[in-house]
């Protein structure tokens, strides 16, 4: 591989990449071994060549000491074919260095990760919550809002009879908008045994569809059979058995949901704990970030919401409206946002090559972890077969940066 870079006023830089007739088979081959056939649609070798260029120019930048901080673009003049050799060229804004100030530690405020009583308790009725069941009420008692009731019923849509709608036995819960309203208040003081004569009107769409739903009238009698509504269970070691019985006990349980909100707690701690080093790290930075650094990154940012805007079939202003965001706002937010995750980028990146620090696998497996939670492996194979081993690798880095400043910080 033969290598030329040239670096521009505006900051950017080219490098041009030259690949031999025989690099280039070999590259084709690895691709063809590699990856899935059906990634490459199209005839003929050319329709490998943006893998092949984005694989190269890893290589490329990793050879000539140079990182882009936004997505490289390439340039080429000729397709790939048997016998022949390649050249390409790669355009991006380098990441600069910046000098990092560490006369003084970094220091983080502590937290205190006990759970209370109300916590767990609080937690435990969301969890009760989620079990209630119906039982029936007290004899004498009539149907009340959000009550459950069986009945019998019978229907007739526009005098003719209606088969949904009539039944022997039938379980319905009043306030989920099944039926109209005028029928749930119909319902409403009725006790077991009762019958009652209802009349409503709803909108029933036409058998074809196309149409528009039409207003029809509904006429029912109705015999209330049981009244039934939602208790929460209590929680005794009865219950928890039945609904947990790998837990057991109601101590038990408890003691669970303790520690569920403790390593929750501890993960919200910890978390808190990297943002105020970071956070503090970043403010140690020395030297502005040069200006085409910054509009590079905004554009970048801006290009993804485009993006996303497009997808779902809007322009960005109109994408914006819908979130009910002001456009001048998003772009000032932007701004404030890329501005702080470039200067704890850059500070992280500084504290680690004054610390001479290394990321370890434990640090791409964090990387790859956060990155596909369901499939970190094949977020790993997919970075490295598709040339992104260095973005990979800058993340790794950072986070290993990170985990030294936390233990080495105050507090």
């Amino acid at each position: 591989m033969d290598t030329t870079k040239e670096l521009k006023e505006s900051g950017q830089a080219f490098l041009d990449v030259g690949l031999s007739a025989s690099e280039v088979a070999e590259e084709i081959a690895f691709i063809e071994t590699h990856f899935a056939a059906e990634s490459f649609p199209g005839e003929g070798l050319d329709k490998y060549r943006a893998a092949l260029m984005e694989r190269q120019a890893e290589k490329a930048m990793c050879q000539e000491g140079l990182l882009p901080l936004t997505m490289p673009l390439f340039r080429t003049k000729d397709n790939l074919a048997d016998g022949k050799g390649f050249a390409f060229q790669v355009v991006f804004f380098p990441k600069p260095e910046l000098g990092l100030n560490l006369d003084t530690p970094i220091s983080v405020k502590a937290a205190s990760a006990a759970v209370s009583q109300d916590l767990i308790e609080a937690r435990i009725d969301e969890i009760r919550e989620n079990y209630r069941v119906l039982c029936t009420k007290e004899e004498g008692s009539v149907v009340e809002a959000e009550d459950s009731v069986e009945f019998a019923i019978e229907t007739t849509m526009d005098g003719e009879p209606y088969s949904p709608l009539s039944a022997s036995k039938r379980l319905y819960k009043l306030g989920e908008g099944f039926l109209s309203e005028e029928f749930d208040q119909a319902l409403m003081g009725m006790a077991q045994g009762e019958t009652k004569n209802i009349e409503f009107i709803m909108d029933v769409a036409p058998p074809e569809g196309d149409e528009e739903p039409e207003k029809k009238t509904f006429r029912s009698t109705v015999t209330i059979q049981a009244l039934l509504h939602d208790e929460v269970p209590a929680v005794d070691d009865e219950w928890v058995a039945q609904a947990f019985p790998e837990v057991g006990t109601a101590e038990a349980l408890c003691q669970l949901v303790e520690q569920e909100i403790g390593d929750e707690q501890k993960a919200i701690i910890e978390e808190d704990r990297r943002y105020q080093a970071v956070s503090a790290l970043a403010k140690r930075l020395e030297g502005p970030i040069p200006d085409f650094v910054f509009q590079a990154k905004i554009n970048e940012f801006m290009q993804a919401f485009e993006a996303q805007a497009k997808d779902e079939g809007m322009t960005l202003p109109e994408y914006l409206k819908q979130q009910e965001t002001d456009i001048g706002e998003f772009k000032m937010s932007i701004m404030l946002k890329v501005r702080e995750q470039l200067k704890q980028a850059f500070a992280l990146d500084a504290y680690a090559r004054i610390h001479q620090i290394e990321a370890e696998q434990q640090d791409f497996d964090d990387f790859y972890q956060e990155l596909n939670p369901s499939d970190p492996e094949q977020a790993s194979r997919e970075y490295k077969l598709n040339g992104r081993g260095y973005i990979a690798a800058e993340a790794a880095l950072r986070i290993a940066a990170t985990r030294h400043v936390l233990g080495h910080a105050i507090g």
